[in-house]
């Protein structure tokens, strides 16, 4: 279960707390996440960022929400650079200490900020980062040039968010969903329509060649990369999670992964960019886009 920490209604922590003591057993594990971005502020004050302060709030916060004393994987979301690092770092280390999270993670952020923070963890002898939850999938790959290579030296595995890119690798080319039609940031990562049609359509022949949906396909590719543990994936429908489980079966070949991947481009990487103002520049350097208003 993925718990993250932001500001909600009374009724939204509640419903939490109910699902989560009605389904979720105490031996399953759970992920709390302390979210430093000021798009997803928490309610009051020191609302985001990565302090000692704001981390020892938010996983009490937490665990008086989720109804548990401890949590299995706390994950920061992304990083925060108003905050020293060693400070954010010796926070988390001494929860692990006092027995309230098990393990720690991190999610997108540059690969050379990763390898600063493992340093650190292993210079001062804390508790370090067993997990990188980080954006890869078959359009967005940027993550083979160092984070994936990096996690796999230091034993660190990578729990993927967006693994169907926000939908476009579970169906064909032009195929539209309300979300497609309504969704400005999918935009920003997906942009290279040339190359990403012709890996959507690579997919589709793997998929109707097995007899499977591209989902399917589109997960299980994600497996052959051994230093990815799992994805996140956000169903709302049954039959979602049954494609998402039904890829556990499906082995692709080695020439089944050559197609699927012959097609992927260089493009933007956008790991790691929390901040308003550096998106914004991120954006005004792609030439001629304009996302959906």
């Amino acid at each position: 279960m993925d718990a993250l920490s932001l500001c909600k209604s009374r009724r939204s922590k509640a419903l939490e707390t109910e699902s989560f003591s009605l389904f979720v057993p105490r031996s399953s594990p759970t992920t709390g996440k302390s979210v430093p971005e000021g798009r997803f502020l928490r309610c009051g004050p020191n609302g985001n960022g990565l302090s000692r302060k704001a981390i020892m709030s938010e996983v009490e916060h937490s665990l008086a929400r989720l109804g548990t004393d401890y949590i299995d994987l706390y994950q920061i979301h992304r990083n925060d650079h108003a905050t020293p690092l060693a400070e954010t770092l010796e926070a988390l280390s001494d929860l692990v200490k006092v027995g309230k999270v098990r393990y720690l993670g991190a999610s997108s952020m540059p690969a050379r900020e990763f390898a600063k923070a493992l340093h650190i963890q292993r210079e001062r002898g804390l508790a370090r980062f067993v997990s990188m939850q980080d954006h890869y999938n078959l359009l967005a790959r940027e993550e083979e040039r160092e984070m994936l290579p990096l996690c796999a030296d230091e034993s660190v595995g990578t729990i993927v968010w967006s693994p169907l890119a926000r939908g476009r690798l579970a169906r064909p080319w032009g195929e539209s969903t309300t979300r497609s039609t309504s969704d400005a940031f999918a935009e920003l990562l997906y942009l290279d329509v040339e190359s990403d049609r012709a890996t959507i359509d690579a997919v589709g022949v793997v998929a109707n060649t097995r007899g499977v949906s591209h989902a399917q396909v589109a997960l299980a590719w994600l497996r052959t990369n051994l230093v990815v543990v799992a994805p996140i994936v956000g169903a709302s429908s049954v039959a979602q999670i049954d494609d998402a489980v039904a890829s556990l079966e499906l082995a692709l070949t080695m020439e089944e992964i050559a197609t699927l991947e012959a097609h992927y481009t260089p493009r933007h990487d956008f790991q790691g960019i929390s901040e308003d103002a550096d998106l914004q520049g991120v954006m005004a350097r792609i030439p001629g886009f304009a996302p959906a208003s």
